[in-house]
């Protein structure tokens, strides 16, 4: 099975990372970090698919190393979305079992996904995730979110609409490239309002 080959650097700078945010930290400003540390092969993008390439990636090192860093005795690292980090209840275990097995490890430690997913596979996961979520959304809620992505108030809209404004919008507004962090969160609570008030 091929795996890529990951320089030493790169797992010392993940591991001082890891340990100086002793609380977790999030997926994203954990790619950020690395990137501004020039391993530009994790740098959040914008793109449907490079997006997916930093995450299995990064997500795909961590499974890697979670076995091999809890029987050094660092701790039981979680991995999510929302947090990454050790969970010091496990600092001491140096001989524990490695984790156990379980779907999401096999997928990330598989790099069969990584080198077969094409853009339109993510856009499907992406519109998938999001005709599987509630609609139950307030019409004050619904307007502000239309005039946010700077959409017609008085227009049914479509999937398409919604995603060239929201594109165009985060683009320009996405803190990586200066714009105002609060702002750019206003956006993706918008484009998800909207997308599950319209879900084709």
């Amino acid at each position: 099975m091929f795996e890529p080959q990951f320089p030493d650097t790169l797992i010392a700078d993940l591991l001082t990372i890891l340990q100086q945010n002793i609380n977790g930290i999030s997926e994203h400003a954990l790619l950020k970090q690395l990137d501004n540390l020039g391993y530009t092969e994790f740098a959040p993008s914008l793109e449907p698919l490079a997006l997916f390439q930093a995450h299995f990636m990064l997500f795909h090192l961590l499974y890697r190393q979670q076995d091999i860093w809890q029987q050094q005795g660092l701790g039981k690292l979680n991995i999510s979305c929302m947090n990454i980090g050790f969970n010091r209840d496990f600092t001491n275990a140096t001989h524990s079992h490695p984790c156990q097995d379980d779907p999401l490890r096999r997928y990330y430690l598989d790099f069969t996904a990584y080198r077969e997913t094409q853009t339109q596979d993510v856009l499907d996961l992406l519109d998938n995730f999001w005709r599987k979520m509630p609609a139950r959304i307030d019409h004050p809620e619904l307007e502000q979110a239309k005039i946010t992505l700077e959409l017609p108030l008085d227009q049914t809209l479509n999937r398409q609409q919604i995603n060239q404004h929201y594109h165009r919008l985060s683009f320009s507004h996405h803190p990586d490239r200066g714009g105002n962090t609060q702002l750019f969160q206003q956006l993706n609570h918008a484009v998800q309002i909207l997308r599950k008030t319209y879900p084709e």
